[in-house]
């Protein structure tokens, strides 16, 4: 399949790397791009989705959909940053820690560090000055993969699991951020959903 060679081409993604973000093999992906396997409408749609693409399929018969991005659903852990709601793909997260300060190594930009968590050195990345929140509290850390291994973002507080909930990009010409995917309404709260590959970049 040409379409999804060319679309982890464009995401700068080697095989392995788009399987593991996928959540299927390597072989698989292989097979599908050289055209020896159909996948399930699931599957294409779950390896599009890794190369930061959205899939919309319609059918005969199907009325006119509006323009724009399509909205997805994904489970969600919610998180605060000086009193603002923001929130990671559940998918994307490893763990959730208590917060240790991180180390600043030498050559390290501001708002960076290294942490351990599990026996681990990990590079962290403080939420409230990545995202410009002020009066932020840190007490944990949230784990999250990325797809160069994974980083420990320092926040105020993990505080909710939220079940499949529909995330609706934002629109063109927002301004938001390049690591904004959407925002989701929790319990009748509006939360910025980030993308952590982005987000930790």
């Amino acid at each position: 399949m040409e379409l999804l060679k060319e679309a982890r081409n464009r995401a700068g993604l080697t095989q392995r790397e788009l399987a593991r973000r996928a959540g299927t093999s390597q072989a698989m992906v292989a097979r599908i791009e050289r055209g020896q396997q159909s996948p399930s409408v699931a599957t294409l749609e779950r390896l599009v989705r890794a190369c930061g693409l959205e899939l919309r399929v319609e059918t005969a018969g199907e009325g006119a959909r509006p323009a724009g991005p399509a909205a997805r659903t994904g489970r969600l852990l919610v998180w605060r940053s000086g009193g603002a709601a923001y929130a990671f793909p559940l998918e994307a997260v490893e763990r959730i820690a208590e917060h240790t300060s991180p180390v600043r190594l030498p050559g390290q930009p501001p708002g960076t560090g290294v942490v351990t968590v599990d026996g681990q050195a990990t590079t962290a990345l403080d939420a409230a000055g990545r995202l410009g929140t002020e009066d932020a509290a840190p007490a944990q850390i949230v784990v999250v993969r990325v797809g160069d291994g994974r980083r420990a973002v320092v926040v105020d507080r993990a505080e909710a699991l939220a079940d499949e909930t529909a995330i609706v990009p934002p629109p063109p010409g927002a301004g938001a951020a390049r690591y904004v995917a959407g925002l989701a309404d929790v319990g009748g709260e509006q939360v910025v959903v980030l993308d952590p590959d982005r987000f930790c970049g």
